[in-house]
């Protein structure tokens, strides 16, 4: 789903999120459902409903919470994935999550977690917020982007 929605491809992703659900309906898991959230929210955004997509990503968020997929620092491994999206709920004008928004997701990783546990909130917030500068767009947002690279083979 996110290949098809990353590629613009609304009726392909929609297909594969179909199929998802009801794997998640027939297996009730609290992954398959959260996985199903979280592609609910990967298709919304990528449709411009980014309201939609907060509300599925926090869900998804919630149920990778509840199930005992774990890293080793002890966050659910999924649910700082599930998060990440929501900065479509504090976006600035120009689409980028703002400062604040971006602050929040940042502190609530895992890594950053643990190294808030050892200097401190304020320390790590003021690292970040200073690294992050060089990013900020004119209108507040921050824009920070990855490029992924990938292959689809077909047989």
């Amino acid at each position: 789903m996110r290949a098809k929605s990353a590629v613009g491809d609304a009726h392909g992703a929609q297909v594969h999120l179909e199929e998802l659900r009801s794997v998640a309906q027939a297996v009730p898991t609290s992954p398959l459902r959260a996985a199903a959230s979280f592609c609910d929210g990967v298709v919304a955004a990528a449709a411009g409903d980014h309201e939609s997509a907060a509300v599925a990503f926090e869900e998804a968020a919630a149920l990778f919470a509840a199930s005992d997929a774990c890293t080793s620092w002890g966050a659910p491994a999924s649910n700082w994935r599930a998060r990440s999206p929501v900065w479509a709920a504090g976006i600035s004008p120009d689409g980028r999550p703002d400062l604040d928004t971006f602050l929040r997701g940042y502190l609530a990783a895992g890594p950053i977690v643990s190294a808030i546990r050892t200097l401190g909130e304020e320390p790590v917030r003021d690292a970040l917020t200073e690294g992050v500068r060089p990013l900020m767009t004119a209108s507040g947002g921050v824009r920070f982007e990855d490029e992924y690279r990938y292959l689809i083979a077909i047989s």
